[in-house]
């Protein structure tokens, strides 16, 4: 099983989202990263040069995503952020 670490912006939507309905589909992916043999798989590599960042984006619901990256050495996901598709052009 992998660690899960959350940065700062992630935990302010998750924050926003756990009035929702979609909280359930966050926890939900969340919690398939975690048991995931290899996360990589489960998220489609991108670079976003706006935000300095390489990492991997879920499709958590049609409209709503999850940027992590992957660090293998300290079997660590470090979830960047989450939301709809605005947070492929957050700073």
């Amino acid at each position: 099983m992998w660690q899960i670490r959350v940065s700062k912006q992630a935990k302010k939507q998750l924050k926003k989202y756990a009035k929702t309905p979609d909280s359930v589909h966050f926890d939900k992916a969340i919690h398939e990263l975690e048991r995931a043999p290899d996360p990589t798989r489960l998220g489609e590599f991108k670079i976003l040069e706006e935000l300095h960042l390489r990492c991997f984006a879920y499709d958590v619901t049609r409209s709503l995503r999850l940027l992590y990256d992957v660090d293998r050495q300290n079997n660590l996901i470090l979830i960047h952020d989450l939301g709809d598709h605005s947070v492929y052009r957050k700073q």
